[in-house]
């Protein structure tokens, strides 16, 4: 049996709504200050690193969010199961969270703002039908592919 400590981890939250019968999803442009310097298009998110409040991964994803695009949940702390999670390299933890639109409250960020490494670009919402053209980064597509199964009211609109 191979035991793995979890060191450090990454929470991102698929946002989603349904504006009528259309279902979106709430997508960011992130520019790295560092290798190879090109758009990356991701679900808001982000890491552990230098956070040691953070009490779990959900609390991660929560406070990144909140940074990134000024949402915030209206009251407690849902419990939201993973929609996808998966281990990189040796000790690190990638989890993405499926959330209602309707969950949360504020004003949606509209300015681009710097974040550690990178330049974000206002987030923004994109038709699921259309995500196909969508180059989402390699580490967030697979978590698109778990998360689409779950939006399944509407098959037309999910591809």
């Amino acid at each position: 049996m191979v035991v793995t400590t979890i060191r450090s981890w990454f929470s991102a939250l698929i946002v989603w709504k349904l504006v009528d019968g259309v279902l979106y999803v709430l997508l960011q442009d992130a520019l790295p200050h560092f290798g190879q310097q090109r758009k990356q298009t991701k679900f808001p998110g982000g890491g552990s690193e230098d956070h040691p409040e953070d009490r779990n991964f959900f609390a991660t994803g929560k406070r990144e969010f909140q940074e990134e695009t000024h949402l915030r949940f209206k009251e407690g702390e849902p419990d939201l199961p993973a929609v996808y999670s998966q281990i990189k390299g040796d000790c690190h933890q990638q989890l993405f969270y499926l959330v209602p639109l309707d969950s949360l409250e504020g004003e949606l960020r509209t300015e681009v703002i710097f974040d550690n490494n990178s330049t974000l670009f206002p987030p923004y919402w994109v038709r699921v039908d259309e995500m196909g053209s969508v180059c989402l980064h390699e580490n967030h597509e697979p978590a698109w592919q778990e998360a689409k199964k779950k939006l399944q009211p509407q098959p037309s609109l999910v591809r």
